[in-house]
């Protein structure tokens, strides 16, 4: 598990809910266990699976949801 870090709202990919979504990420970015927070916003979210990305080789689908307390 990596320290949080800050992450820009712009990765958001498609849907999303209040607890989960999802990110359009560079290879190598994030891993399984890895913890970041939106920029602006408030809590922790932690990355639970990394994903091929269907259209971009060079990219992965990072599904994440809210970290627990």
């Amino acid at each position: 598990m990596s320290t949080p870090r800050t992450v820009e709202t712009s990765l958001r990919y498609g849907d999303c809910g209040a607890r989960w979504g999802n990110l359009a990420a560079p290879s190598g970015a994030f891993a399984v266990g890895d913890e970041f927070a939106f920029a602006g916003e408030e809590g922790r979210r932690v990355v639970r699976r990394v994903l091929p990305f269907p259209t971009d080789p060079a990219k992965r689908l990072v599904h994440y949801e809210a970290a627990p307390d």
